[in-house]
């Protein structure tokens, strides 16, 4: 015991004729008795370590206090208020142990229930889900494809004047260049080169600037642009005509290839 219940008067009143030695083994051996939770040891010299009782009065008065007050029976020396003491205190123990051991079983038994409940309600919900699963035939999903929906735009017809090799050449580069040849696209392509055909430009000459310089759109050829053969032939053979119909020579765009050719006209 940690403790014990200490009457002041009542111990006043009998011990009031103990001398100081034996007033002090008095309390000593008491609280060896509770401390221990046993009867004092039935060898004297025993309890009088137990009083750390070195001297000879010391103890002498260890012995005049174990006769007075305590009993010599079976198990040591015994005093009735300290065993009343322990016997209550036993008791109050045990009931705590199994006060204690009662809350604990209590408390893990709900815990069981709780878990099971639990999980039988998780197994009966799973099974519910399972059969409504299998009772269920859900719409098929389908997707539509918006491509499909919408009506193929067709690519616009190329002009006559436009040379289609020219042209192919044109839409790789542009495909290249991660441009897409949307049908669409190609039709605005087209717009911006007969307006520029209209302006005077040369169709071909201007897709091939665009090639060369990795443009995705058509432009004006600028100033520096190579003049085509082509439109020197045709400049040289309009001339040689006009001097032919109406008896007048024309100055070649080119004296270097015609001028022999002219002469023989002529």
């Amino acid at each position: 015991m940690r403790h014990y219940a200490f009457n002041v008067g009542d111990y006043a009143a009998a011990t009031a004729h103990l001398s100081d030695a034996e007033d002090l083994a008095y309390r000593r051996l008491l609280d060896a008795y509770y401390s221990r939770e046993a009867p004092l040891p039935a060898d004297v010299g025993a309890c009088c370590r137990l009083a750390r009782a070195t001297s000879a009065p010391a103890r002498k008065a260890v012995d005049t206090v174990l006769r007075e007050f305590f009993s010599l029976k079976a198990g040591g020396w015994h005093q009735a208020r300290c065993d009343r003491d322990l016997a209550d205190f036993a008791e109050k123990a045990e009931k705590a142990r199994a006060s204690a051991t009662a809350r604990w079983t209590h408390s893990e038994r709900n815990a069981n229930a709780s878990a099971n409940a639990s999980a039988n309600a998780s197994a009966n919900a799973m099974r519910t889900q399972c059969e409504g699963n299998a009772t269920h035939n859900p719409l098929p999903i389908t997707h539509k494809n918006k491509s499909k929906d919408k009506a193929p735009v067709a690519a616009s017809p190329l002009p006559g004047w436009l040379d289609k090799p020219t042209w192919d050449r044109f839409l790789e580069a542009r495909s290249a260049m991660k441009a897409r040849a949307t049908p669409h696209a190609q039709a605005l392509l087209l717009r911006d080169l007969a307006k520029l055909r209209e302006a005077g430009q040369d169709p071909t000459a201007v897709l091939e600037q665009s090639i060369s310089r990795s443009w995705r759109g058509l432009f004006a050829v600028k100033g520096d642009a190579p003049i085509r053969k082509t439109d020197q032939r045709t400049a040289f053979a309009d001339s040689i005509i006009g001097a032919v119909t109406h008896g007048q020579a024309t100055e070649p765009a080119d004296p270097r290839d015609i001028s022999g050719e002219a002469e023989r006209v002529a």
